[in-house]
């Protein structure tokens, strides 16, 4: 025969040896197998970085593990210096090192989903007119991956606006999942800037991540490169 049994005090359980099906405190009618009808208190609880799951509650109080994406981790680079480049070739460069590159760790034996947004402004440090295009490489653990780079043709700065700064922002938002796995995971994301320039015999002066290092930077803003993961 099975039982209930209520406990109205919860340090006679450390004096209990016998085995009920359904333990309730502060209630005599348990419905779960331990059923607290009133506010819980654990001291000292562990932190597990391994993030092994995730508990929620409903407006029950029902607790259970979550099946749903929840926040694990969120972090952001900002360029801390302009990145210039120099050519008179008719050359392509896609590794401009831009100083911004960011890890992601996926504890093990869980789903994730990775978003990684970022805005980068470039252009043209000197007021000539190259032909051709610019952008950003956008690489997972050095290898690119194409949907999250971007590349614009060169801006034609034409005799009447020589006077502009020749700078734009590119930006990206790249999301992927990954299905659970048995070890931890870690993967470098990374920004490198793109040069194809197809005018050769002048000299282009290529800049990345702000206008300026200090005030004004002409509204421009710096390269940013952030990380947000989900996990479950």
């Amino acid at each position: 025969m099975m039982y209930k049994f209520t406990l109205l005090y919860f340090t006679l359980l450390c004096f209990c040896n016998l085995s009920f099906s359904q333990i309730g405190i502060n209630t005599t009618d348990p419905t779960k197998d331990l059923d607290v009808n009133g506010e819980l208190r654990i001291r000292n609880l562990p932190i597990n970085n391994l993030a092994t799951s995730v508990l929620t509650a409903d407006a029950d109080g029902n607790i259970s593990k979550s099946q749903n994406f929840v926040l694990w981790d969120v972090d952001s680079q900002v360029a801390v210096v302009p990145v210039n480049y120099s050519t008179s070739a008719d050359i392509i460069v896609n590794n401009i090192d831009l100083g911004l590159s960011i890890v992601v760790t996926i504890p093990a034996n869980v789903e994730a989903r990775i978003i990684m947004n970022y805005s980068v402004p470039m252009g043209l440090a000197s007021f000539t007119e190259p032909v051709g295009y610019y952008g950003i490489r956008f690489l997972k653990d050095g290898v690119e991956a194409p949907s999250g780079s971007r590349k614009f043709s060169v801006l034609n700065n034409s005799d009447n606006q020589e006077e502009t700064a020749n700078m734009i922002t590119i930006s990206n938002v790249y999301t992927e999942n990954l299905a659970s796995a048995a070890a931890v995971r870690t993967i470098t994301y990374t920004l490198n800037g793109y040069i194809e320039q197809l005018r050769s015999g002048i000299t282009h002066n290529y800049r990345f991540n702000m206008w300026d290092a200090n005030p004004p930077n002409y509204n421009w803003g710096r390269a940013t490169l952030t990380k947000t993961v989900y996990i479950k």
